[in-house]
Protein backbone atom coordinates (compact mmCIF):
# COMPACT_ATOMS: atom_id res chain seq x y z
CA UNK A 1 0.00 0.00 0.00
CA UNK A 2 2.76 2.62 1.10
CA UNK A 3 4.32 1.58 -2.58
CA UNK A 4 1.29 2.42 -4.86
CA UNK A 5 0.81 5.63 -2.57
CA UNK A 6 3.92 6.40 -3.25
CA UNK A 7 3.71 6.45 -7.02
CA UNK A 8 0.67 7.73 -7.08
CA UNK A 9 2.04 10.69 -5.33
CA UNK A 10 4.96 10.90 -8.06
CA UNK A 11 2.13 11.72 -10.88
CA UNK A 12 1.06 14.66 -8.73
CA UNK A 13 2.04 18.53 -8.61
CA UNK A 14 3.37 19.45 -5.31
CA UNK A 15 3.45 23.29 -5.21
CA UNK A 16 -0.61 22.27 -6.26
CA UNK A 17 -1.06 20.23 -3.19
CA UNK A 18 0.27 22.63 -0.66
CA UNK A 19 -1.27 25.60 -2.16
CA UNK A 20 -4.60 24.66 -3.31
CA UNK A 21 -7.79 25.61 -1.10
CA UNK A 22 -10.60 23.37 -1.34
CA UNK A 23 -13.91 24.27 0.54
CA UNK A 24 -15.95 21.06 -1.03
CA UNK A 25 -18.12 20.49 2.12
CA UNK A 26 -19.11 16.90 1.44
CA UNK A 27 -15.18 16.00 1.31
CA UNK A 28 -14.65 17.70 4.05
CA UNK A 29 -17.06 15.60 5.75
CA UNK A 30 -16.05 12.92 4.38
CA UNK A 31 -12.21 13.61 5.22
CA UNK A 32 -13.79 14.29 9.15
CA UNK A 33 -15.12 10.78 9.11
CA UNK A 34 -11.70 9.82 8.23
CA UNK A 35 -9.83 11.44 10.81
CA UNK A 36 -12.10 10.11 13.40
CA UNK A 37 -11.65 6.48 12.31
CA UNK A 38 -7.74 7.34 12.30
CA UNK A 39 -7.54 8.74 16.02
CA UNK A 40 -9.66 5.51 16.72
CA UNK A 41 -7.33 3.25 15.31
CA UNK A 42 -3.97 4.89 16.44
CA UNK A 43 -5.44 4.48 20.22
CA UNK A 44 -5.50 0.74 19.48
CA UNK A 45 -2.59 0.65 17.73
CA UNK A 46 -4.50 -0.76 14.77
CA UNK A 47 -2.26 -3.28 12.11
CA UNK A 48 -4.77 -1.13 9.71
CA UNK A 49 -3.34 2.07 10.49
CA UNK A 50 -1.16 2.67 7.93
CA UNK A 51 -3.26 1.21 5.32
CA UNK A 52 -6.34 3.76 6.72
CA UNK A 53 -3.76 6.77 5.92
CA UNK A 54 -2.49 5.63 2.78
CA UNK A 55 -6.39 5.35 1.42
CA UNK A 56 -6.72 8.68 2.77
CA UNK A 57 -3.97 10.25 0.90
CA UNK A 58 -5.31 8.63 -2.10
CA UNK A 59 -8.43 9.97 -1.51
CA UNK A 60 -6.63 13.50 -0.86
CA UNK A 61 -5.16 13.13 -4.29
CA UNK A 62 -8.00 11.44 -7.05
CA UNK A 63 -10.25 13.98 -5.54
CA UNK A 64 -8.36 17.23 -5.82
CA UNK A 65 -9.07 17.79 -2.05
CA UNK A 66 -6.53 19.46 -0.17
CA UNK A 67 -8.56 21.14 2.46
CA UNK A 68 -6.91 21.34 6.71
CA UNK A 69 -8.25 18.09 6.76
CA UNK A 70 -6.11 16.14 4.62
CA UNK A 71 -2.73 17.85 6.54
CA UNK A 72 -3.67 14.91 8.82
CA UNK A 73 -3.01 11.98 6.52
CA UNK A 74 -0.06 13.67 5.25
CA UNK A 75 1.21 13.94 8.40
CA UNK A 76 0.43 10.25 8.77
CA UNK A 77 2.13 9.18 5.90
CA UNK A 78 5.26 11.12 6.80
CA UNK A 79 5.25 8.87 10.03
CA UNK A 80 4.62 5.69 8.35
CA UNK A 81 7.59 6.45 6.19
CA UNK A 82 9.42 6.50 9.04
CA UNK A 83 8.05 3.30 10.96
CA UNK A 84 7.86 0.92 7.83
CA UNK A 85 10.41 1.86 5.36
CA UNK A 86 13.16 3.73 7.50
CA UNK A 87 13.36 6.98 5.05
CA UNK A 88 13.30 9.62 6.89
CA UNK A 89 14.30 11.82 4.27
CA UNK A 90 10.94 11.13 2.51
CA UNK A 91 9.20 11.61 5.76
CA UNK A 92 10.46 15.36 6.27
CA UNK A 93 8.90 15.60 2.77
CA UNK A 94 5.81 15.06 3.23
CA UNK A 95 5.74 16.27 6.68
CA UNK A 96 6.66 19.77 5.28
CA UNK A 97 3.72 19.49 2.82
CA UNK A 98 1.55 18.82 5.40
CA UNK A 99 2.45 21.96 7.59
CA UNK A 100 2.08 24.09 4.08
CA UNK A 101 -1.30 22.99 4.16
CA UNK A 102 -1.85 23.52 7.22
CA UNK A 103 -0.49 27.36 6.38
CA UNK A 104 -2.96 28.04 4.05
CA UNK A 105 -6.23 27.78 7.05
CA UNK A 106 -7.27 29.67 10.42
CA UNK A 107 -5.80 27.64 13.06
CA UNK A 108 -8.12 24.75 14.73
CA UNK A 109 -7.90 21.46 16.48
CA UNK A 110 -6.82 19.96 13.05
CA UNK A 111 -3.77 22.24 13.54
CA UNK A 112 -2.86 21.25 16.86
CA UNK A 113 -3.12 17.76 16.01
CA UNK A 114 -0.90 17.56 13.05
CA UNK A 115 1.72 19.87 14.21
CA UNK A 116 1.84 17.44 17.54
CA UNK A 117 2.30 14.81 15.13
CA UNK A 118 4.82 16.29 12.91
CA UNK A 119 6.78 18.29 15.74
CA UNK A 120 6.55 15.19 18.00
CA UNK A 121 6.75 12.33 15.75
CA UNK A 122 8.73 12.95 13.03
CA UNK A 123 10.62 16.57 12.91
CA UNK A 124 11.63 15.48 15.70
CA UNK A 125 14.28 13.55 14.14
CA UNK A 126 16.24 16.36 12.44
CA UNK A 127 16.37 19.61 14.79
CA UNK A 128 17.67 19.84 18.46
CA UNK A 129 15.36 19.06 20.84
CA UNK A 130 15.55 21.99 22.18
CA UNK A 131 13.37 23.09 19.33
CA UNK A 132 11.25 20.35 19.16
CA UNK A 133 10.15 20.90 22.57
CA UNK A 134 9.28 24.84 22.09
CA UNK A 135 7.53 23.74 19.28
CA UNK A 136 5.15 21.89 21.33
CA UNK A 137 4.85 23.71 23.74
CA UNK A 138 3.85 26.60 21.54
CA UNK A 139 1.66 24.06 19.76
CA UNK A 140 -0.04 23.03 22.91
CA UNK A 141 -0.46 27.28 24.06
CA UNK A 142 -2.20 27.44 20.50
CA UNK A 143 -4.39 24.37 21.20
CA UNK A 144 -5.74 26.08 24.53
CA UNK A 145 -5.98 29.55 23.35
CA UNK A 146 -8.54 28.36 20.00
CA UNK A 147 -9.93 25.96 22.88
CA UNK A 148 -8.46 22.78 21.41
CA UNK A 149 -8.34 21.78 25.15
CA UNK A 150 -8.21 18.05 24.94
CA UNK A 151 -6.22 17.36 21.96
CA UNK A 152 -3.88 20.16 23.31
CA UNK A 153 -2.96 17.92 25.93
CA UNK A 154 -0.80 15.06 23.61
CA UNK A 155 2.20 18.14 22.89
CA UNK A 156 1.67 19.20 26.48
CA UNK A 157 2.18 15.28 27.63
CA UNK A 158 5.48 15.38 24.65
CA UNK A 159 7.34 17.92 25.93
CA UNK A 160 7.84 16.36 29.49
CA UNK A 161 9.26 13.25 27.76
CA UNK A 162 11.70 15.60 25.42
CA UNK A 163 12.34 17.67 28.43
CA UNK A 164 13.50 13.82 30.13
CA UNK A 165 15.74 13.03 27.07
CA UNK A 166 17.11 16.51 26.93
CA UNK A 167 18.87 15.86 30.78
CA UNK A 168 16.30 18.02 32.42
CA UNK A 169 16.73 17.54 36.46
CA UNK A 170 14.20 14.87 37.43
CA UNK A 171 13.17 16.80 40.83
CA UNK A 172 12.86 20.00 38.46
CA UNK A 173 10.97 17.80 35.93
CA UNK A 174 8.95 16.32 38.78
CA UNK A 175 7.22 19.37 39.72
CA UNK A 176 6.29 20.54 36.29
CA UNK A 177 5.35 17.26 35.73
CA UNK A 178 2.76 17.12 38.83
CA UNK A 179 1.67 20.43 37.63
CA UNK A 180 1.01 19.44 33.70
CA UNK A 181 -0.81 16.60 35.36
CA UNK A 182 -3.70 18.09 36.72
CA UNK A 183 -4.01 20.12 33.67
CA UNK A 184 -4.24 16.82 31.78
CA UNK A 185 -6.57 15.29 34.19
CA UNK A 186 -8.99 17.70 33.41
CA UNK A 187 -8.98 17.77 29.96
CA UNK A 188 -7.29 14.46 28.86
CA UNK A 189 -7.60 11.55 30.58
CA UNK A 190 -5.79 8.97 28.43
CA UNK A 191 -2.61 11.82 28.67
CA UNK A 192 -2.98 11.73 32.16
CA UNK A 193 -2.47 8.22 32.23
CA UNK A 194 0.66 8.62 30.02
CA UNK A 195 2.00 11.34 32.56
CA UNK A 196 1.39 9.03 35.09
CA UNK A 197 3.28 6.24 33.93
CA UNK A 198 6.19 8.96 32.95
CA UNK A 199 6.03 10.04 36.77
CA UNK A 200 6.22 6.51 38.17
CA UNK A 201 9.39 6.19 36.13
CA UNK A 202 10.32 9.50 37.19
CA UNK A 203 10.44 8.26 40.67
CA UNK A 204 12.14 5.15 40.22
CA UNK A 205 15.32 6.96 38.87
CA UNK A 206 15.14 9.38 41.75
CA UNK A 207 14.80 6.44 44.10
CA UNK A 208 11.67 8.21 45.53
CA UNK A 209 7.85 6.92 46.08
CA UNK A 210 5.92 10.40 45.41
CA UNK A 211 2.71 8.21 45.86
CA UNK A 212 1.63 9.68 42.70
CA UNK A 213 -1.52 7.48 42.47
CA UNK A 214 -2.41 9.19 45.33
CA UNK A 215 -3.50 12.42 43.65
CA UNK A 216 -6.44 10.65 41.94
CA UNK A 217 -8.22 9.69 45.03
CA UNK A 218 -7.78 5.60 43.16
CA UNK A 219 -9.81 6.95 40.11
CA UNK A 220 -6.51 5.44 38.20
CA UNK A 221 -5.97 2.54 40.69
CA UNK A 222 -2.97 1.73 43.05
CA UNK A 223 0.11 1.53 41.06
CA UNK A 224 1.31 1.11 37.08
CA UNK A 225 0.20 -2.53 37.43
CA UNK A 226 -3.63 -1.27 37.57
CA UNK A 227 -3.60 1.25 34.55
CA UNK A 228 -1.95 -1.57 32.61
CA UNK A 229 -4.42 -3.49 33.55
CA UNK A 230 -7.63 -1.39 32.54
CA UNK A 231 -5.71 -0.80 29.23
CA UNK A 232 -5.69 -4.75 28.47
CA UNK A 233 -9.38 -4.74 29.54
CA UNK A 234 -10.26 -1.45 27.12
CA UNK A 235 -8.12 -2.75 24.14
CA UNK A 236 -5.64 0.46 24.45
CA UNK A 237 -2.44 -0.93 23.05
CA UNK A 238 -1.46 2.54 23.08
CA UNK A 239 -1.18 2.94 26.63
CA UNK A 240 -0.09 -1.05 26.98
CA UNK A 241 2.21 -0.28 24.44
CA UNK A 242 3.53 2.78 26.65
CA UNK A 243 4.10 1.36 29.94
CA UNK A 244 5.87 -1.56 28.86
CA UNK A 245 8.23 0.40 27.16
CA UNK A 246 8.52 2.34 30.34
CA UNK A 247 9.80 -0.43 31.88
CA UNK A 248 12.08 -1.39 29.69
CA UNK A 249 13.59 2.08 29.85
CA UNK A 250 13.41 2.04 33.98
CA UNK A 251 15.00 -1.09 33.57
CA UNK A 252 17.91 -0.23 31.06
CA UNK A 253 19.04 2.73 33.05
CA UNK A 254 18.94 0.72 36.24
CA UNK A 255 21.19 -1.62 34.69
CA UNK A 256 18.95 -4.78 35.09
CA UNK A 257 19.65 -5.74 31.38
Amino acid sequence: TMSTTIQLMSNFDVDRIATSHSADRCKRNSFKIFIRTLVAAFSLSSPYLPHLTCEMVRYSLQNNFYGVESSVAFAGFAFFNIVMKNDYAEAKYWANIALEILNQWPPSSVTVRVNWMVYGLIIVWFVPLQETKRRLLETYQLGMKIGSFSTSMYPLCFCSRIALLEGENLSVLHQSNSRDLKTMTKYNLHCAKLSVLDMVMIDELRGIDSNTFSMFNGSFGNDEKDIIIDAQLKGDNYLLGYAYQRRFFSSFWAGDY
